[in-house]
């Protein structure tokens, strides 16, 4: 990978790789520092990797990053605020009530639009372990949205 590629890849997932990092991170300095170290990473890489490569190494990259703050298996419990507040915040609380693996996991597969193949590449999960989590993440939000609307 020449200059202008890796240019190209920055314009290309620099934003996306934010997004999942914020989303999950929850804090805007540590997700711009997933993303300066994730392409810096790359760089280093640069030589070993084909184009198509690029996307998966990224966010492996920063989901290794995540994870190895040492918070991917700790659950954050917000209580829901304001049953009346916008769908937006409470969808944001519910995901803050997940364990960091899924809410990575969620976030890729629905903000990001990532396949579970990718994600489980991306994760080191098998494919069924992948399609549990975010099935188990999805029906934790679930119970988390109908317990912020109606508990008032």
């Amino acid at each position: 990978m020449v200059t202008t590629e890796y240019n190209q890849c920055v314009d290309a997932y620099a934003d996306r790789l934010y997004r999942f990092a914020l989303k999950v991170t929850d804090s805007n300095e540590r997700a711009m520092q997933v993303v300066k170290e994730s392409f810096s990473a790359l760089w280093n890489e640069r030589n070993k990797l084909a184009l198509k490569e690029v996307k998966m190494f990224l966010f492996a990259n920063a989901f290794r990053k995540i994870a190895a703050s040492g918070l991917v298996g700790v659950k954050q419990t917000p209580e829901p605020s304001n049953p009346n507040a916008p769908i937006e915040e409470i969808l944001d609380q519910g995901l803050q009530s997940m364990t960091l693996r899924r809410k990575a996991l969620v976030v890729l597969r629905d903000f990001e639009g990532t396949s579970y193949q990718e994600i489980a590449d991306i994760s080191s999960l098998r494919v069924e372990e992948v399609k549990t989590e975010i099935y188990r993440a999805r029906k934790d939000l679930k119970s988390y949205l109908v317990k912020a609307r109606f508990s008032a």
